[in-house]
């Protein structure tokens, strides 16, 4: 009989006894899933806002279309370009709307849309694969 990982195991007994610490590692998973996804969201989250006030000048796009556009519609004045979709432009308004004229009200609904991009790819793994399937499928996310 070949056992897990294609290794052939001492004895049935050994061969028992690895499957069943894998089966109870896996129900320690499944068992503790949620205090576990709840520290990945809040690692993606740390890593989203750990450098969002670096640089402290808006980047590419930001300065030239979104951030303009953001303080047009803080202001309460007509979006100023047209060349791009409003949702980001909307984003960073409310960003700045809360936060203020500065770098984290630029960035941090994309730091949130992220975070909840992490979470929304682990329900959706576990909903096809399982818990395990969620964790594989998030398992990456936050490091992007």
């Amino acid at each position: 009989m070949i056992g897990r990982f294609g290794r052939r195991p001492a004895s049935a007994d050994a061969a028992a006894e690895a499957d069943a610490n894998y089966r109870q590692a896996g129900a320690w998973i499944a068992l503790h899933h949620r205090t576990l996804l709840a520290a990945l969201l809040a690692l993606s989250f740390a890593s989203h806002v750990v450098m969002l006030d670096s640089p402290p000048i808006p980047l590419f796009d930001e300065g030239g279309s979104y951030v303009p556009a953001g303080r047009a519609i803080t202001a309460g004045l007509p979006d100023p370009n047209f060349e791009h979709p409003p949702l980001g432009k909307l984003a960073i308004a409310s960003g700045m709307a809360v936060l203020g004229d500065n770098p984290w009200g630029w960035r941090i609904v994309a730091a949130i849309t992220g975070t909840v991009g992490v979470f929304f790819t682990f329900r959706l793994g576990a909903a096809v694969w399982g818990v395990g399937g969620g964790w594989i499928a998030c398992g990456n996310a936050p490091l992007r």
